[in-house]
């Protein structure tokens, strides 16, 4: 994570050792320790509200798409439509047909 060789570890431990003392080193890595747990639990709970966020909108989605289909016209609208304009053409060939069978007459 911080990419921390063994010598750069050895220089950071002689460091703390002369600035915190040999009595208080334990209950400062102790401190260290915990408070780097706490800020790992605090960012895991940040990502996981993030991916709620996600799976909200995500669910929202569904909902919508669950009334269009509760609602039948709206299910319905793109085939009316289409079956619309089918009987539209079907009337102008037909009456296409009867001018030409009148015409032939």
């Amino acid at each position: 994570m911080f990419n921390i060789g063994m010598g750069e570890l050895i220089i950071i431990l002689l460091l703390a050792f002369l600035v915190v003392g040999p009595k208080d080193l334990p209950k400062v890595a102790v401190f260290i320790a915990k408070s780097i747990k706490y800020i790992k639990r605090l960012v895991k709970d940040v990502m996981s509200s993030l991916d709620l966020d996600e799976e909200l909108k995500s669910l929202k989605e569904i909902k919508q798409t669950v009334d269009d289909v509760k609602d039948p016209k709206k299910l319905l609208s793109p085939v009316t439509d289409e079956f619309a304009e089918v009987k539209k053409e079907v009337k102008d060939v037909n009456k296409e047909l009867k001018q030409k069978i009148d015409i032939s007459k």
